[in-house]
């Protein structure tokens, strides 16, 4: 029997510019998957397939926190919302990355504030996971026909003066990708 070996292929800039083609000299079928690394050259887009997806900052009353005004050590409850399109049954990942200058504000600390501990919030969906991370908020959700909709929160201090760039957030299903959304990208 034959050892089957993957081919991998590394093209520079200037090669992917000019465009490549791969062929199967074999009788057997291949099965091919691309990986693409890298950074964009500028914000993508919003974008929504199978999921749809806000964020909103909000003061620990339940206004809405304008991003342009944020003050060092300034608290906010951040609501990333979505919700699933058609009747499936899905494994979802919510990521919502920090801007510099951000700080998770850590809700496992004995007498810190929790963000589900604030009644204007709308019910928030259980988890199945949940990380309160330096760079990031990441929470792993069960969604079917009977929870396509779902709401996390967590809470963020604003540490560090400065603008920055406000990274989307992005939800995807963990075992088919194509199936995501996020938010525009922005400034605070």
């Amino acid at each position: 029997q034959q050892r089957i070996r993957p081919l991998y292929v590394r093209p520079s800039a200037a090669e992917l510019g000019r465009g490549f083609s791969i062929r199967n000299a074999g009788k057997s079928p291949i099965y091919t998957g691309q990986t693409l690394i890298g950074a964009p050259a500028k914000d993508l887009p919003a974008l929504s397939v199978g999921f749809s997806l806000t964020r909103q900052y909000f003061a620990l009353d339940g206004t809405a926190v304008k991003l342009d005004k944020v003050q060092q050590t300034d608290l906010f409850v951040v609501l990333v919302k979505g919700k699933m399109a058609g009747d499936y049954k899905r494994r979802a990942m919510v990521i919502d990355l920090l801007p510099a200058g951000f700080e998770v504000e850590n809700a496992r600390l004995a007498g810190a504030h929790g963000a589900d501990s604030f009644g204007w919030l709308p019910e928030l969906t259980k988890t199945r996971y949940s990380e309160y991370l330096d760079d990031r908020f990441v929470a792993a959700l069960d969604l079917d026909s009977d929870n396509t909709e779902f709401a996390v929160a967590y809470l963020v201090r604003a540490v560090t003066p400065g603008t920055y760039k406000l990274p989307a957030a992005q939800v995807e299903d963990m075992y088919d990708p194509a199936t995501r959304a996020r938010t525009a990208a922005g400034s605070v």
